[in-house]
């Protein structure tokens, strides 16, 4: 009985001297936790003030950068908060010289001297993140880009810098385009440089490496994903044949070879220019040739300002416009815009999941062509003040993706889709407006021809066509097959006599075609001519 009570008494006396501990050591978490919070606290006010200190600086430019500047109502910041902002201080510190403009640069194909120079206004030294000056670097050595003639606004660097009037004159008589007009700021040259921005790295890489070393028919999956719809997705990138991404004065498309696409453009244009019928020629871009950024493991959003990586495509719309031919650059419409915001989600302007561009794509295309009609072409494409009753009505819809049927994404069984996008697809209000969305009236002055990109959100009468003939306040009169926009779409149109009565001839080719086979001559149109 003796030992049972003094059992019960030490089992209590022990539970009520652990509880003790457990108590002290509540209290003493607390305190820690306070200190912590008080740590913080003075971290965020330290940054605040308008101190000296070269640390503060950039912890209070971290802070702008990341909107966390603090209020004496808000709560403590969390510790995730307080690494971010450490992080991006250092960063800043890091490379404190931020690119502000650029100067322009000389047309490298054409260029007949080896060396040229480009000047660069920058932001921000390591004394003073405000300070602004001008700084000249090196851009074509040996009748080769240099990195530096990547060069874009927004990339921050770490400079070693020496006046530029100290610089031997051999070196400061090289020719350099200057168009920037404030000569008011001190001027350096770039003894040496450092960076770790991974689109620059992308940039100064030699175009060829970054698409055409891909084997025929090959996909290329984005190594990041990115927001599209709310959810993360992967890009899947179909280039065909990837002949676009070749330099461009080696590309077979750019050659008067006969089957080649310059030959058949200008060709066709010059035939049917005889007719009274303009052809203005504007090839649909793939998704590489607008998110070769993401290809690269890096996404910069909305605008794409870098050089397109598609040179054989821009080198023959230069070629074209050289030979006669109009053109519109549908790439560079599409690299200002890369994405469509709806309901605070957005929605890129190519099906990342699909060889074609998105409904996005489509309108903005249809719009840019409808400008250049009615600034170039006003004679069949005035500026009507009074707009028809249609009206637009955007939707979010599912696309399984045409990416999943190629042979080698279903070799290896690769998850593709089904991936959200953004239809904007548009309703008439009576029966005029009605009859400016059908496309089937060989009346029509403006016809466009083409490929299955004609045939996205036709559903919803939300395609290519329908956007232009909204934009134009007209309707249009399309030809549209599944494949052969190159040769078979133009084959069809002449062959249901649709070219009597058309004044302008909108030829759409999607750019993966570019580099192959199909490509029309004039002379397999001519003994369909009617009549005479």
């Amino acid at each position: 009985m003796g030992a049972f009570q003094l059992t019960v008494f030490n089992k209590i006396f022990f539970g009520f001297v652990a509880g003790a501990f457990v108590v002290t050591g509540f209290y003493a978490g607390m305190r820690v936790q306070r200190k912590a919070d008080a740590a913080e606290r003075r971290l965020f006010e330290d940054a605040k003030r308008d101190d000296e200190k070269q640390t503060s600086k950039w912890v209070k430019m971290a802070l702008r950068q990341l909107g966390l500047q603090r209020e004496k109502s808000q709560p403590p910041p969390s510790a995730l908060m307080i690494q971010a902002v450490a992080q991006r201080a250092e960063s800043l510190s890091k490379y404190p010289c931020q690119v502000a403009k650029i100067s322009g640069l000389p047309d490298f194909t054409t260029q007949v001297y080896p060396d040229w120079l480009t000047k660069v206004e920058f932001i921000g030294t390591p004394e003073d993140p405000s300070e602004r000056y001008q700084v000249v670097f090196e851009a074509c050595n040996g009748k080769k880009r240099t990195e530096a003639s990547w060069m874009l606004p927004g990339m921050r660097f770490r400079l070693q810098l020496e006046p530029f009037d100290e610089q031997p004159e051999s070196l400061r008589r090289r020719p350099m385009v200057d168009d920037l007009k404030d000569v008011t700021l001190p001027l350096y040259w770039a003894k040496s440089y450092e960076h770790d921005d991974a689109l620059l790295k992308l940039l100064a890489t030699p175009r060829e490496n970054v698409f055409a070393g891909q084997f025929v028919e090959s996909v290329v999956r984005s190594p990041i994903e990115v927001e599209i719809g709310g959810q993360m997705k992967s890009f899947f990138f179909y280039g065909n044949t990837w002949g676009v991404y070749r330099p461009a004065p080696d590309a077979r498309i750019m050659r008067l070879d006969r089957g080649s696409p310059r030959r058949s453009v200008r060709d066709v244009s010059r035939f049917l220019a005889e007719k009274g019928i303009t052809v203005i020629f504007a090839p649909v871009p793939q998704a590489a040739s607008l998110f070769e950024d993401v290809a690269a493991g890096v996404d910069r959003g909305l605008e794409n300002p870098a050089p397109a990586p598609n040179g054989a495509t821009l080198g023959l719309l230069k070629t074209l416009r050289e030979d006669g031919v109009e053109t519109v650059d549908l790439t560079a419409v599409l690299r200002k815009q890369r994405y469509a915001e709806f309901e605070n989600k957005r929605y890129p302007v190519s099906l990342v999941n699909d060889s074609h561009w998105s409904p996005t794509g489509a309108k903005l295309a249809g719009e840019a062509v409808a400008s250049y009609l009615q600034e170039f072409h006003p004679e069949v494409a005035p500026r009507v003040k009074e707009s028809l009753g249609i009206s637009e009505r955007c939707d979010v819809f599912s696309n399984a993706g045409d990416i999943s049927t190629l042979p080698a994404v279903k070799s290896l069984r690769v998850e593709t889709g089904p991936v959200l996008a953004l239809r904007h697809g548009l309703t008439a209000a009576d029966e005029k407006a009605a009859a400016c969305l059908e496309f089937d009236d060989g009346n029509c002055p403006i016809h466009v021809i083409g490929d299955s990109n004609l045939d996205v959100a036709k559903e919803v009468k939300g395609g290519f066509a329908a956007h232009l003939a909204k934009a134009l306040q007209q309707p249009v009169c399309l030809t549209a097959v599944a494949a052969g926009g190159n040769g078979v779409a133009l084959d069809t149109w002449w062959r249901n006599r649709r070219y009597e009565r058309a004044k302008i001839l909108v030829w759409l080719v999607a750019e993966r075609f570019l580099d192959g086979d199909g490509w029309i001559d004039p002379e397999a149109l001519t003994p369909l001519k009617p009549g005479s």
